[in-house]
């Protein structure tokens, strides 16, 4: 073959490379094309399923956030019985949220609690679906519904689940509370409990106790979980709501707690040991064995709450207001407070400043001091000769500012022109308090050695120049208010034999002493004195010669000798008179936990 033939064939064999790396190449192109475009097509698909994941998502985070605004203002708000979750009596400020328990059939377990659980509760776990009336349950194109369960008054489960065209999610949140609340306790002291270590200092208690300093227990005090453990009586015990266990949690603050002698707290028995013992500066323990479950320290810090408290919680500013500017002691300012408030001067009538929306009430009760004309009698005996009268002739009587009821003491009936105020039965030693009662100096039940039983409502009230009774009157407590002291020495418990149950058994009343409360058992009494009640005093607080107290004792100082027993109500917390101090929600977060579910 000659060069030139040779040439052209190597040509042609340099076409055809050329031309299969030409056309590798366009394959390869187009596969990478063919790719690139796949990618993109699926990032797009991506992109847009997790716009629908995020919306829903979002969506779910919404009605989450929405439904804890509205329970933790039902929280800080409630003040009825089951709070400050279970009852869901939810605040007119959150617009018209309502509650309905899921008709299920799957069992809740919160060990495990998935979006069916919530959505499909049975009726026994009480899984309960929020409704909000107002604004609609909607993001975008997803829309939400809130559920939630509550193992315990301070424990609450949420569930917010999401749907939407093309997906669903759920989020949960778990928040865990505790109570601080000073009508959480037996007793709530603002200075310490026996802080020199008195040795005539010895007491039972059946319940909580907060102290703002140290305590120190001699004798052979206890601090019990159950009712049975702390010998507390039965007579009366059996009065309060049944409880199997009180939770019982002593927390001091800034100080130390110290047990002496046989003072011991917790038992063996079965729910004998009490929740937790929190004390900032050391727990001292005794001979004897203790039975706690958790001890710590960091104590949460609750003030003793001052005696205008609860008047600034339903009328804040009115400490400032310039009626009583010229008033520096907060003791002397709150009473003048508390006499407007109940004669329905200064603001307090209709049409005043602080008079609440809408209120036809003018008076709330009645105010035992110099000017009773305020006073429309409801019956014979409303006059300082009867309100005062001094038995045994040691001392002074008829003193125009004084509230005495005695063995001798004849019947009288002192009311305001709606019914509100006090009425004493001298046949069957009953005592009727309506809405608010108030004595200029002291007020005193020592009625020698038969027993007094008390009936207690909130007060009647004005509506367009109609006496009514108000909603759950029988539920709602009265109120006693002593510029100076309380005391009494006598059995003194409801007639009807229930404490703070609910309902016709309610009779919660409160008292509030501007300087001192005394309660003791009479010495010519034999047997067990009992005393059922909420009691506050920014002074020192008696309790003496064994009674049996079931209630809510709050002092600044504490003197307990001769071995009384108090036993803390559970249930009191729900049923304050919205005047009283300290009725402020105090709740500390335990724990909190946020998930995905869904």
């Amino acid at each position: 073959m000659n060069t030139e033939n040779r040439s052209l064939l190597n040509i042609g064999s340099q076409r055809g490379a050329a031309l299969v790396t030409t056309l590798s190449v366009i394959t390869i192109l187009t596969i990478l094309g063919t790719m690139v475009l796949n990618t993109s097509i699926v990032e797009t698909k991506m992109a847009a399923n997790q716009k629908v994941s995020s919306q829903v998502f979002y969506a779910a985070e919404a009605g989450l956030e929405r439904s804890l605004k509205v329970l933790m203002s039902e929280m800080v708000q409630d003040s009825g019985a089951g709070g400050p979750w279970n009852n869901l009596s939810f605040p007119s400020s959150d617009g018209n949220v309502t509650s309905a328990y899921v008709d299920g059939s799957t069992a809740f377990d919160a060990n495990v609690r998935s979006v069916a659980m919530y959505r499909d509760g049975d009726n026994a776990s009480g899984v309960r679906k929020l409704t909000f009336a107002n604004g609609g349950n909607t993001l975008s194109n997803s829309s939400y519904e809130v559920y939630m369960y509550t193992p315990g008054n301070n424990e609450v489960y949420v569930l917010s689940y999401a749907s939407g065209p093309d997906g669903a999610a759920a989020v949960e949140y778990h928040l865990n509370t505790d109570d601080l609340s000073p009508y959480n306790n037996a007793i709530f002291s603002g200075t310490g409990l026996n802080p020199d270590g008195d040795d005539e200092m010895s007491a039972t208690i059946a319940g909580s106790l907060y102290s703002q300093g140290q305590v120190t227990l001699n004798g052979n005090s206890l601090i019990a979980n159950t009712y049975a453990d702390s010998g507390c009586d039965s007579i009366l015990t059996g009065m309060l709501p049944s409880l199997g266990s009180l939770d019982t949690k002593i927390r001091v603050k800034g100080a130390a707690l110290t047990l002496n002698d046989t003072s011991a707290v917790g038992t063996a028995n079965s729910n004998g040991a009490i929740s937790a013992v929190m004390v900032d500066m050391g727990f001292n323990q005794g001979t004897e064995t203790n039975y706690v479950n958790n001890v710590g320290s960091g104590v949460p810090n609750v003030p003793m709450p001052g005696i205008l408290d609860g008047l600034e919680a339903q009328h804040p500013g009115i400490s400032s207001d310039p009626v009583y500017s010229g008033i520096s002691n907060a003791t002397d300012k709150a009473m003048a407070i508390y006499k407007d408030i109940i004669r329905g001067l200064n603001g307090f009538a209709p049409g005043g400043t602080y008079a609440a929306p809408n209120a036809l009430v003018t008076t709330k009760g009645i105010v035992i001091d110099g000017d009773l004309s305020s006073i429309i009698q409801g019956g014979a005996g409303c006059t300082p000769s009867v309100l005062d009268i001094d038995c045994d002739g040691e001392g002074d009587h008829g003193d125009t500012g004084e509230l005495e009821i005695e063995s001798c003491t004849p019947s009288f009936s002192c009311k305001d022109s709606l019914g509100n105020g006090i009425e004493w039965d001298a046949t069957n030693r009953l005592i009727t308090f309506t809405g608010m009662v108030m004595v200029s100096d002291e007020f005193e039940i020592d009625d020698g050695s038969n027993p007094v039983t008390y009936r207690s409502m909130g007060a009647f009230i004005d509506s367009n120049g109609m006496t009514i009774a108000p909603a759950n009157q029988n539920e709602q407590s009265a109120l006693v208010i002593a510029v100076d002291e309380i005391e009494i020495e006598n059995n003194f418990t409801p007639d009807n034999g229930g404490y703070l149950q609910g309902g016709s058994n309610t009779n919660g009343i409160a008292f509030i002493a501007g300087q001192e409360i005394e309660l003791e058992a009479d010495e010519h009494e034999s047997g067990v004195t009992r005393i059922t009640g909420m009691f506050y005093t920014p002074g020192e607080f008696e309790v003496e010669d064994g009674v049996q107290i079931a209630g809510t004792l709050i002092g600044a100082e504490f003197e307990l000798e001769d071995s009384p027993s108090i036993c803390q109500v559970p249930a009191l917390r729900n049923f304050l008179p919205k005047y009283m101090p300290g009725t402020n929600t105090i709740l500390s977060i335990n724990a909190r936990e946020w998930r995905r579910v869904y």
